[in-house]
């Protein structure tokens, strides 16, 4: 969707970041708006992600982890993001459907994210430590297709500034 102030994504290999800033209305609703920095993965498949430091001046600025059908901006999806001192899940089920968001846990950056996707299951969990996970949520999705775009999304809530994200440890498997 429209996000307003162009955003990016870079990994650097000396320190093995990715940085990924978005704008973006938000991660939502019944079409998205933001930065997704992803690649194609069919199958089943385990995405985890350290959050070093999130910066948005927005309360409701989203940082997470995310699969999608497509780029489409109403594209089916699920999520697990960083949002306002809490760790929320959220999945469109269906193209073009309304987006059903679950706010699950108080945490904060830095934090270990984990989205899991076992045929039809699609389970997210939370980590301080990176070795012991806490799963936060989990569904069952009516999946329409098995290849999937997968990668890291952060949204500023608003189209006027970008908000910005370091990951570090991201692993694709």
């Amino acid at each position: 969707g429209s996000v307003g102030a162009a955003g990016g994504s870079s990994y650097d290999s000396v320190s093995g970041t990715d940085y990924v800033d978005g704008a973006g209305n938000t991660f939502g609703g019944v079409a998205d708006s933001g930065q997704f920095a992803y690649q194609a993965v069919t199958g089943n498949f385990t995405l985890t992600a350290h959050v070093n430091s999130f910066l948005g001046s927005n309360p409701l600025a989203q940082v997470g982890l995310m699969m999608r059908d497509s780029t489409d901006p109403t594209a089916m999806n699920a999520a697990l993001f960083l949002q306002g001192g809490d760790a929320v899940y959220q999945n469109r089920g269906a193209d073009g459907a309304d987006t059903a968001i679950a706010p699950l846990a108080d945490v904060s950056t830095p934090q270990w994210l984990k989205l899991v996707r076992s045929g039809s299951q699609i389970t997210a969990s939370v980590s301080s430590d990176g070795s012991t996970y806490t799963q936060v949520w989990s569904a069952n999705l009516n999946l329409p297709t098995n290849t999937f775009d997968v990668g890291l999304a952060v949204s500023s809530n608003t189209t006027g500034a970008t908000a910005g994200a370091v990951f570090s440890n991201v692993l694709i498997s």
